[in-house]
């Protein structure tokens, strides 16, 4: 567990970030769309231009503590947050996506966590 401040801290720099970084490349047209939640952001830009590594590039020489780590589109479809975004010819459609969560692994009966917490996955099974 870390600070509670941690949070709060960690958003000012994002937003001061934002505010010296991402809003100029807003502006000048380099960046089409910018949004984020807490820390998953979502950029979109004209990848005809060939600029993804030099974008990259400069995302990541902002700071050397911090690491930006694209995921690119596959078959004109990317997941950002529990969306599935797919881009058509003229428009972008959404759809919900769902994350594998099955890791077949439960918590031992022997551990300190809850009794609930433990019991919980026969449960689902069970049901």
């Amino acid at each position: 567990m870390g600070s509670p401040l941690s949070g709060t801290l960690a958003e000012l720099y994002l937003q001061k970030l934002e505010r010296l970084h991402i809003k100029h490349s807003l502006e000048a047209g380099v960046l089409k769309y910018y949004s984020r939640y807490v820390d998953d952001i979502i950029i979109i830009f004209d990848t005809r231009d060939n600029q993804t590594d030099t974008i990259v590039k400069q995302f990541n020489d902002i700071n050397k503590n911090l690491q930006f780590k694209p995921s690119t589109e596959n078959n004109n479809c990317i997941n950002f947050l529990d969306l599935n975004i797919i881009r058509t010819s003229h428009n972008l459609n959404l759809g919900i996506h769902r994350k594998e969560t099955c890791t077949d692994t439960t918590i031992h009966s022997t551990s300190n966590h809850p009794y609930e917490h433990r019991m919980a996955a026969y449960r689902f099974y069970i049901h």
